[in-house]
């Protein structure tokens, strides 16, 4: 035998072994995903609707139901998830059916992500891919709750791969059909949390720059998928814009009350107050909390006016540059190091 024969039976053997071990880490993604989100922490316990998930399940317990009258309260959040979980209520009333729905979303996630990646970098990677995302906790805690981020994932990783499907088909008719499908997709997922929109602005730059290696069908792929996400989004915007009492809305009121909460310096509790229409909300982040931030801070106007909000944290930046800076620094990096995820920050299984 040669030793070249010996270093490829080596390599064979090594790519078989993390096969299985890529496979082994699958099926225990799998296993830990249904005892986290089925059986320890469960989207619809109780104690679980809390905060976020407690807006989603006043929507899908009220918003579609005969005889509820919307208003502009009912723009603080994309209305995807609400509707998501309504459809999922309506199959089952106790709301335990959403447990393993999630559950299902969670597992395929790995898999879709696993598909995407073999068909672009190969079987390697692929297999690399689906062992790190069955075992990374990050990915998939978001659906052990009632809030957009599980289902905003799970579209999110399906959009992209569908796309590669369509830059990839052999012929235009089928990379048409796969582009109108992810655009589909896509507005369902921008309805469910709006910064999809700036998610795919940065995978189109990213096929426009690999088509000049690969000379992918791009244009035919966007605007395939262009029309998908406009017959998704544009009854759900023609809603909004209603509820805003007529001023143009894309989607929902939060983007305006999240500008506020990162530019206003340390605060923990933020209110609002609207006088016009009475109607009062209190908003804290998360991470602040975790720093030991106490300040309340109260603002006559609405959570869901855009002027208003985007017009104070402005306010606060100019007058406060430098710590704004620094805030903005600080917001980042508790993104990735030192804040723990809300809202697994205040359930028992983190300590």
């Amino acid at each position: 035998m040669t030793e070249r024969s010996t270093a490829s039976r080596r390599t064979l053997l090594f790519y078989r072994t993390f096969v299985v071990f890529s496979l082994a880490a699958f099926v225990i993604g799998v296993v830990l995903r249904y005892q986290f989100i089925c059986v320890d922490n469960r989207p619809s316990n109780p104690d679980n609707i809390l905060g976020d998930a407690a807006w989603y399940v006043h929507h899908a317990v009220n918003t579609f139901e005969p005889g509820y009258q919307p208003t502009m309260y009912d723009t603080l959040f994309p209305p995807g998830a609400a509707m998501f979980y309504y459809v999922l209520r309506t199959l089952d009333g106790s709301f335990r059916l959403v447990d393993y729905v999630m559950w299902v979303l969670a597992s395929l996630v790995p898999v879709i992500l696993s598909a995407t990646a073999w068909r672009l970098y190969g079987a390697r990677v692929a297999w690399f891919v689906l062992a790190f995302a069955s075992l990374y906790f990050p990915l998939w805690e978001y659906f052990g709750y009632l809030i957009s981020e599980g289902p905003f994932i799970f579209t999110l990783v399906l959009t992209f791969s569908l796309l590669v499907l369509s830059l990839e088909a052999e012929t235009l008719r089928r990379s048409v059909a796969w582009a109108f499908f992810a655009g589909i997709v896509l507005g369902a997922c921008t309805v469910t949390k709006s910064c999809a929109l700036v998610t795919a602005a940065f995978i189109a730059l990213a096929l426009l720059w690999g088509q000049r290696k690969r000379k992918f069908r791009v244009w035919p792929t966007f605007l395939a998928a262009a029309v998908g996400v406009v017959l998704v989004i544009a009854p759900v915007s023609i809603r909004a814009t209603r509820l805003n009492e007529g001023r143009f809305l894309l989607i929902a009121n939060d983007s305006p009350r999240t500008f506020l909460l990162g530019h206003q310096g340390r605060v923990g509790l933020t209110w609002w107050y609207d006088a016009k229409r009475d109607f009062r909300m209190n908003f804290v982040n998360p991470s602040t909390l975790q720093h030991g931030y106490h300040e309340e801070r109260s603002y006559p106007f609405g959570v869901y006016e855009t002027g208003p909000n985007y017009a104070a944290g402005l306010t606060w930046v100019k007058e406060n540059p430098l710590e704004a800076l620094l805030l903005s620094i600080e917001h980042v990096f508790d993104m990735f190091a030192t804040a723990l995820p809300w809202p697994g920050y205040f359930r028992t299984y983190v300590g």
